[in-house]
C-alpha cells in the first residue's frame, strides 16, 4: 500500500527533534506491519491552495493507493494584522472540495487530519513567522468548516481535540516530541478501529 501524506510542518515533523514527527512514527509502524510505502509530503508553511497545485504531480509519481490531508492551521493564520486571513474563508471551503477532487483521481482511499491546538499568546505574531499571527478562535473555525465538509461527504475525519495539551506545544504551534507521539497515537487508533488503510 502507497501512502501519501500532505500537510504542512507539523505533517512534515518540525520541533520533533527525536524522531521526525508524527508521520515519521506512522510510516515506521505501518512499514513493520506490512511493508507498506509511506510518502511524508508535508512542506513548513504549506496551505491548501500550495497543495493543490502539487497533488497531481507528487501523487502520480507515488502512484497513490491512500491519501491523508493534515492542513489548514496556516490558512487560518492572519498575515500582517488581524483583517487577512492567509486563505480567506470561501477559498478555503472550495480548496477542501478541490483537493478531495483530485485525490479521488487516485483512491477513495482519503482522510483528513483535524487541526493541532495552539497557543495564541506566544503567536501574536509568531515567533518564526513575524508577518503571522495564530489565534485559537480562527483556528477552532477552519478546524470545524474541515470536520463539516468530511461529514457532508461522508471522510473519514480524524479529530485531534483533547489530544495535545499547550504543554504538548513547543512555540505555541508545533507539538514537541511527546506531541508528535500523542498524535501519532490517535491517528493510528482510528486508522485500526476504523479500518481506515
Amino acid at each position: 500500500m502507497r501512502l501519501c501524506i500532505f500537510g504542512d510542518s507539523i505533517t512534515w515533523g518540525a520541533n520533533d527533534f527525536e524522531y521526525g514527527g508524527w508521520a515519521a512514527h506512522l510510516k515506521n509502524y505501518l512499514y513493520r506491519k506490512d511493508e507498506s510505502d509511506v510518502y511524508n509530503l508535508g512542506i513548513s508553511g504549506d496551505v491548501t491552495t500550495q497543495t493543490l497545485r502539487r497533488i497531481d504531480g507528487e501523487a502520480s509519481a507515488r502512484r497513490a493507493e491512500a491519501i491523508i490531508f493534515a492542513l489548514g492551521v496556516n490558512d487560518s493564520a492572519y498575515v500582517k494584522s488581524k483583517n487577512a486571513r492567509w486563505t480567506p474563508r470561501d477559498e478555503f471551503k472550495k480548496n477542501l472540495k478541490l483537493l478531495h477532487e483530485k485525490a479521488r483521481m487516485f483512491t477513495e482511499g482519503i482522510f483528513f487530519i483535524g487541526l493541532t491546538p495552539l497557543d495564541e499568546t506566544k503567536l501574536q505574531p509568531a515567533p518564526f513567522a513575524t508577518d503571522y499571527y495564530y489565534d485559537a478562535k480562527s483556528r477552532d473555525e477552519y478546524n470545524e468548516y474541515t470536520r463539516a465538509f468530511c461529514e457532508e461527504k461522508s471522510i473519514p475525519f480524524i479529530s485531534m481535540e483533547g489530544v495535545l495539551t499547550l504543554d504538548d506545544l513547543s512555540d505555541g504551534l508545533h507539538p514537541n516530541t511527546d506531541g508528535h507521539k500523542k498524535m501519532f497515537e490517535k491517528v493510528t487508533s482510528e486508522i485500526e478501529m476504523r479500518k481506515l488503510l
